[in-house]
């Protein structure tokens, strides 16, 4: 797990909390490159705290017990993974606790999906978690890039929002950036 504050206001209500949850080190590079964009983008008008959690983390009954409190007190759930196998069962069921205990009206699952229209479990990945969202009532924004390797590639960005609010204003704003859109 790994925390931090990115602060430029330390107004108690301009708080934003963003909850990473990652399939291994390429992915953690992906969702910290955009929990950066967005702090340096809006930090003069938000305070940033960030929890991070390695899809192994969630193995682990109490670290997986931990992410669920952060994740429900999150504005953002940030899921980086490959898409080219099964969700992990623990990864499951800590993202079925967050119906149950998401605090917060107004939020966003942001998904970066590395494989977005390779692999079998694609399909079935993205119509659980356009589900999940719904059931959270949380806007889903799904960001898939195609790539070899470490080489960027070709990037395409679903969003399902659920209700105008902050995440679809700061998402219309965004213009693509040259390698890898929103991830950096």
């Amino acid at each position: 797990m790994h925390s931090t504050t990115w602060t430029a206001d330390s107004r108690p209500d301009s708080s934003f909390r963003v909850t990473l949850a990652t399939e291994d080190a390429f992915a953690a590079r992906r969702a910290n490159s955009l929990y950066h964009r967005l702090a340096s983008r809006l930090s003069a008008d938000l305070k940033f705290t960030q929890h991070a959690w390695g899809f192994p983390d969630l193995e682990d009954c109490l670290l997986r017990q931990t992410a669920t409190q952060e994740a429900a007190k999150s504005d953002m759930i940030v899921l980086a993974l490959r898409g080219d196998r099964v969700l992990p069962e623990a990864v499951r069921a800590w993202l079925e606790t967050l119906p149950i205990l998401k605090l917060s009206d107004s939020a966003a699952l942001v998904v970066l999906l590395e494989q977005p229209d390779e692999g079998k479990h694609v399909p079935a990945l993205r119509d659980y978690l356009r589900e999940l969202a719904a059931r959270c009532r949380m806007d889903l924004f799904i960001h898939g890039v195609r790539s070899v390797g470490n080489l960027p590639g070709a990037f395409a960005v679903e969003s399902v929002p659920l209700r105008h609010s902050f995440t679809t204003e700061a998402s219309l704003d965004e213009r693509p950036h040259l390698r890898w859109g929103i991830n950096e």
